[in-house]
Parts: structure tokens; C-alpha cells; sequence
């Protein structure tokens, strides 16, 4: 891990699924880390992990992950995933 800071998201048992997705779309990026509590996983160069915690905590807040993408052809490719992955999931 090399971030100082390092975002750790809550998940009810499906951290891998989401770290999957934000590998796929983000470049660069990688699960370096998966066991059935913790997930690890480098986006563009950010540290962050995923504990499967399960539904202890109902917090209903939500998380950005904001891109730094240079060339115009990723930037779409990753909302195109982004708005295909949302209207699979009924994510609102």
C-alpha cells in the first residue's frame, strides 16, 4: 500500500464484485489482495480497501472515485462501463 491515506468502502459481502467492476473500467488498475473479509485494490495508482462487513451498518452514503484520464477515448470508454454497469444494477 502506498498510500499515506488509504479509502476503505464498506460492502455488504461483495467487495470483490466492485473492485472487479472499477478495475475493468479504470486503466491501470488491479486487485492486488482478495480473502473473504478484505479486498485491495490499486485504481490509477490509489491504494484502497474493500472489507466485506456484511449488513451491520445500513449507511446509505455514496463514494466518488474521481479519474484523472488525459485522452478523450478513455474518458467515454470508462462512462460507457460506468452507465452499462448502473443500468444492469438499478444502481440510482
Amino acid at each position: 500500500m502506498s498510500n499515506k491515506i488509504i479509502p476503505s468502502l464498506w460492502f455488504d459481502n461483495n467487495a470483490k464484485e466492485a473492485f472487479d467492476f472499477y478495475t475493468d473500467v479504470f486503466p491501470n488498475s488491479s486487485i492486488t489482495k482478495d480473502s473473504p473479509i478484505v479486498v485491495e485494490a490499486n485504481i490509477m495508482g490509489m491504494d484502497f480497501i474493500g472489507i466485506n462487513g456484511g449488513p451491520i451498518f445500513s449507511a446509505k452514503c455514496d463514494h466518488i472515485i474521481h479519474a484523472n484520464i488525459r485522452k478523450q477515448g478513455s474518458i467515454g470508454s470508462c462512462m460507457e462501463q460506468a452507465l452499462r454497469w448502473r443500468a444492469n444494477t438499478n444502481a440510482t
